[in-house]
């Protein structure tokens, strides 16, 4: 548990910001360290459930593995999901498409794409357009000589993608908000705080509503229990708690909560729990987040031009 006083003013919250930045960097900057010192490596797994920071982590260590003179190659499973009519076709519930089950990502595809790979194979990799639901183009690539594959996604720990491989070829990374956080009275936990990365994401980047959001949540926390949280003990942890995440979301948890009230149905009882902790929340500007924080998964470019 992180107690934090968010009695904090406009002038010292850039401060909190680049510290609490620069403590998840040396984390970063620490595991790749440490994988680093293992030797030759072929494959890195980096995993964590839903907004846990695992992009921005992989472009960290991309440059980090570069200080060591490893290049790397990032592969999003992620990209191998099936399009998303497809997905509707196969589900029972089209409208509740869980994308964090190992059954949306295309294992067929996958694995002949790592089947080459292992044979030094030029392959074409997919990219999956969350917006548009479909794999609207292929990028060719060939392996190369001592590059490190940096499989990266919610699905990098399921048995059915590491069954794949040879546990002696690959090294793991998970991430995850793992402290709580006590706020005076208010006690937010770490899948609360994701909770909130994810509705604001959802709705800025995929086209989703508070709504929707939510009607998938139960799914999203059953797989994590099921699929996620038990396969987590990898060669290497990081906690991605950002303290100052609550003053950076309250504006967009406060406009959202304009065009999307709590419906007051009971099922979003913990969309309007969050909303309701949130109103005594001090806000933080979204200029005081540098452009390449991992905060920026979640809220994009907003506030960038007002530096």
């Amino acid at each position: 548990m992180i107690n934090f006083h968010a009695d904090y003013d406009e002038a010292t919250c850039r401060e909190l910001v680049e510290i609490t930045d620069a403590v998840y960097r040396v984390k970063v900057e620490n595991a790749a360290k440490k994988i680093a010192a293992l030797g030759k490596l072929k494959y890195l797994f980096l995993s964590g459930p839903t907004c846990s920071g695992k992009t921005t982590t992989a472009k960290i260590l991309t440059k980090e593995f570069a200080k060591h003179n490893r290049s790397v190659k990032l592969i999003s499973i992620d990209d191998f999901y099936f399009n998303r009519d497809d997905l509707a076709r196969m589900s029972n519930d089209k409208n509740k498409i869980d994308y964090d089950s190992i059954k949306t990502i295309d294992l067929e595809c996958f694995k002949k794409a790592f089947d080459d790979i292992k044979q030094n194979k030029t392959v074409l990799l997919p990219h999956f357009n969350f917006e548009t639901g479909v794999r609207d183009f292929y990028t060719e690539y060939t392996p190369r000589d001592n590059e490190i594959i940096l499989c990266e996604g919610i699905q990098a720990v399921y048995p059915e993608i590491t069954s794949l491989f040879s546990k002696r070829d690959y090294k793991s990374i998970f991430v995850n908000v793992s402290n709580d956080v006590k706020i005076g009275k208010l006690i937010f936990t770490g899948r609360e705080m994701r909770l909130c990365r994810r509705i604001v994401r959802d709705s800025k980047f995929r086209a989703a509503s508070p709504y929707e959001t939510m009607r998938l949540w139960d799914s999203v926390v059953e797989n994590e229990e099921k699929s996620i949280l038990p396969y987590s003990d990898c060669d290497v942890k990081i906690d991605t708690t950002l303290v100052y995440q609550f003053g950076v979301l309250r504006p967009y948890l406060a406009a959202l909560m304009e065009s999307y009230p709590p419906l007051g149905n009971g099922k979003d009882k913990p969309y309007s729990d969050l909303l309701e902790k949130h109103r005594y929340i001090t806000p933080i500007p979204a200029d005081a987040v540098p452009i390449d924080s991992m905060f920026r998964e979640f809220i994009g470019s907003d506030g960038l031009l007002d530096n």
